[in-house]
């Protein structure tokens, strides 16, 4: 059912831009700058791993809308995040009491077909909008999972199949066809939940989210 909702959205995106006219293909890359957080009462509880580094591809569709300055951005990106995840060594005392141990952060790579859909506000500003017009965008991104994590750790954790984020971000087109672009998404749903097996020596209870900061470059024909 999400998979299907996820699909209908995508139509719905793409024929929404290409309606508009006019419009602007490109081609986008860039770099992913992951910072993951753990919601957690238990054995993870302040702990905050470092910042990760990733890369996406992928395509995107401009279009202009029918007020002065606004347009609709709608992108396909083929993304891998570094995802960070926490292990525990020697969590209790030999006499099963408080909780002693220290916690290592392990990282997996996890794939996504991520699909912004952003509004954006071109700047047009008189004297230079002919070289650079800047720009700030803002709207929400779907993601599906393409890929699993390693086999030892899917026994404790469960990847989404979607995730959802909300971006904020800002930018400039250079000479009409190089866009270069910063942005923040803001998690609004777990990129994964850890299994309750009911026994505290193996308890990983907690929900992590992942927030992403991105910088891309964009060539539109």
């Amino acid at each position: 059912m999400k998979k299907l909702f996820f699909t209908l959205l995508v139509f719905m995106t793409f024929f929404t831009a290409v309606k508009a006219d006019p419009f602007r293909f490109g081609v986008t890359a860039g770099m992913n700058i992951t910072k993951g957080e753990m919601n957690s009462d238990y054995n993870y509880k302040g702990w905050s791993p470092d910042s990760e580094n990733g890369w996406f591809v992928g395509f995107q569709l401009k279009a202009s809308l029918p007020v002065v300055g606004l347009g609709l951005d709608v992108s396909a990106l083929y993304s891998q995040e570094t995802v960070s995840i926490p292990v525990t060594l020697h969590a209790y005392d030999n006499m099963g009491g408080d909780y002693t141990g220290t916690v290592k952060t392990e990282t997996e790579k996890l794939k996504y077909l991520a699909i912004p859909l952003h509004l954006r506000y071109d700047l047009s500003i008189p004297g230079i909008n002919l070289a650079v017009v800047p720009f700030v965008f803002t709207g929400p991104q779907a993601g599906l999972t393409l890929s699993k994590l390693d086999k030892s750790y899917q026994d404790k954790i469960t990847t989404k199949d979607l995730i959802w984020r909300y971006d904020l971000g800002f930018g400039a087109i250079l000479f009409k066809h190089l866009q270069a672009s910063y942005s923040y998404s803001f998690p609004l749903s777990d990129t994964y939940k850890g299994k309750d097996f009911g026994d505290k020596k193996d308890q990983f209870d907690e929900d992590y989210k992942q927030g992403v900061h991105r910088i891309s470059l964009t060539y539109f024909f």
